[in-house]
């Protein structure tokens, strides 16, 4: 319509004849290359459809601006025409699926070597699917993003596991993306997850599509409902309860109170661990949970993994987790001796997040401060 409105204007053909052929072929070879750039960006981008409108508005808003310069405006605006379309054919390569929880696009990497999992704004889960020379990646799968082994996750399993003999009994976890808790159990180690969504387990135990359940941990219960509630049917005592249930921008503030903590010190052994996955860019949980484990009597330990390895050949992500224990000494020697998980001093006078409160504001505020 743009394009159309510009060329009903008085003289508005003769102006596009008479231009410069040189200067349209430049103004032409900059469009190009900027969508050329929203494709390679977009690659690593999780909301494509984000990027496509963005460039469109760009190119439109340009071309406004340009609109005494006729052939300027018209080659904009066929561009910001363009750039939609040709953006969603080339990075909407994906399996988009939709529950009554949102919507889940399964998709690879633009170098094909690992395949994702992305609910709206946050990445479920990742796999390598072909390694570096190409070829398809086989044997057990190793966990990337947030679950990769030297991450603050897998260093808390490892140290628990260790700490323990050498073999976890059990673990709970809440929240299953696509599984790549599975792969840091080891043979005889029994897992238990706990998920809202059909649909995410549908997809985890797709083995054509993610192969951590089924190559790492085939006999994993899964458990379908709100794990306030399922996971109190649990007979086992877990050596450690995870609880990674963030779903893209919702926060579940009914897993993050005073009640729902108390559950999970509940379904936990004595020395046992609660871990709590908060990695977020707008707000920091820590002085949340700090403040309920000290009326639990309980101890907060962070572990902030600050480092971004965008090389890691496991596509490692940094990630912010905090575990709850009874005694520090329950983390195991193994993480103690890192030096990485850092007690947090709660506030005695903040108010508590219970069933019956909790505010979006209080973990805001806590990340605006930790920038200033």
């Amino acid at each position: 319509m743009l394009v159309a409105s510009l060329l009903c204007r008085p003289g508005a053909w003769e102006k596009l004849k008479t231009a410069p052929r040189r200067g349209l072929a430049r103004i032409a070879a900059i469009c190009a290359l900027a969508l050329l750039a929203a494709v390679a960006i977009g690659s690593f981008v999780p909301d494509s459809k984000m990027l496509a409108t963005g460039l469109v508005i760009a190119f439109s808003a340009i071309a406004m601006l340009q609109w005494r310069d006729m052939p300027t405006a018209v080659m904009l605006s066929v561009f910001a025409a363009l750039s939609g379309p040709v953006l969603h054919a080339t990075l909407a390569q994906q399996d988009v699926r939709r529950s009554f929880f949102g919507i889940h696009r399964i998709f690879e990497t633009q170098d094909g070597y690992f395949r994702l999992l992305v609910h709206g704004t946050t990445i479920h889960g990742a796999m390598r699917v072909r390694d570096a020379d190409g070829k398809p990646n086989e044997g057990r799968p190793a966990p990337t993003t947030y679950y990769a082994f030297d991450g603050p996750m897998g260093q808390a399993i490892s140290s628990v596991r260790d700490k323990n003999g050498g073999k976890l009994s059990h673990v709970a976890a809440i929240g299953l993306g696509v599984g790549s808790l599975a792969c840091h159990a080891n043979p005889g180690e029994m897992i238990t997850f706990y998920e809202i969504d059909p649909l995410v387990i549908d997809i985890a135990r797709n083995r054509s599509l993610f192969r951590y359940l089924s190559d790492c941990a085939p006999g994993a219960a899964t458990v379908l409902g709100d794990a306030r509630l399922t996971i109190a049917d649990q007979k086992e005592k877990s050596d450690i309860v995870v609880v990674d249930a963030f779903t893209s921008d919702a926060i579940p503030a009914h897993l993050m109170t005073r009640e729902a903590v108390a559950l999970f010190k509940d379904r936990a052994k004595d020395d046992g661990v609660v871990v709590f996955h908060i990695s977020n860019n707008v707000m920091d949980f820590s002085g949340i949970l700090a403040r309920i484990a000290s009326d639990l009597g309980l101890v907060a330990l962070r572990n902030q993994d600050r480092v971004a390895r965008p090389d890691h050949p496991d596509l490692r992500t940094p990630s912010d987790v905090v575990a709850l224990v009874r005694d520090p000494t329950h983390m195991g020697q193994k993480a103690l001796a890192s030096g990485e998980w850092l007690p947090i001093t709660p506030d005695a006078s903040a108010r508590l997040w219970t069933d019956d409160y909790s505010t979006i504001l209080t973990p805001i505020l806590a990340k605006l401060r930790l920038r200033w």
